[in-house]
């Protein structure tokens, strides 16, 4: 229960600052990479990872493929841990594919989806998570989506068992049907 707030408070509160701000352009594409940083920190807390995807006093691997506009955001993340492991976040500009990375999480931002394959489908024991129309459909496991100025994000189930993902049913819940 108490993860469930904590969630949904640090949820609630990015989107305020994402809905209320009225700045200008690059202030705005900053609230909404800060809101999606948040998303995928508390997406991570949510998840369960196969026991033999992160071993003891293993790094958490975040990868990112995006431009340079998530450097500041990211930053914040590596100074963090999940479950005694330390956060690494590493940011590619092109996709050479993930071999080798042990990525634990992916992300592709909208801008570099027409990098990966279409048939890229992640690997066993990596979240990937995009914010585009139709990642699901090409094998995302959590597509983060505006509706009504707000961000939320859908979740295609399917996948994270492909992935050997298991998904908490708080995260679930709050997922759009």
């Amino acid at each position: 229960m108490r993860a469930r707030f904590v969630f949904a408070i640090c949820v609630y509160a990015a989107t305020i600052s994402f809905c209320m701000a009225e700045p200008a352009q690059s202030q705005t594409a900053l609230l909404e990479q800060q809101v999606k940083t948040s998303y995928l920190y508390n997406f991570i807390q949510f998840v369960a990872w196969p026991e033999d995807a992160l071993n003891t006093g293993s790094k958490f691997n975040l990868c990112v493929l995006a431009g340079e506009e998530y450097g500041t955001t990211l930053t914040d993340l590596a100074a963090g841990q999940i479950d005694g492991h330390e956060i690494a976040v590493h940011r590619f500009d092109q996709f050479a594919g993930t071999d080798g990375l042990n990525c634990h999480l992916l992300f592709i931002s909208r801008e570099k989806f027409t990098l990966v394959p279409k048939d890229f489908n992640g690997e066993r024991g990596m979240l990937t998570i995009g914010d585009m129309p139709g990642f699901l459909e090409h094998g995302g496991i959590i597509n983060l989506v505006e509706v009504r100025g707000k961000i939320r994000f859908q979740i295609n189930q399917q996948a994270a068992q492909r992935a050997g993902l298991t998904m908490s049913s708080k995260l679930l819940d709050l997922a759009m049907k």
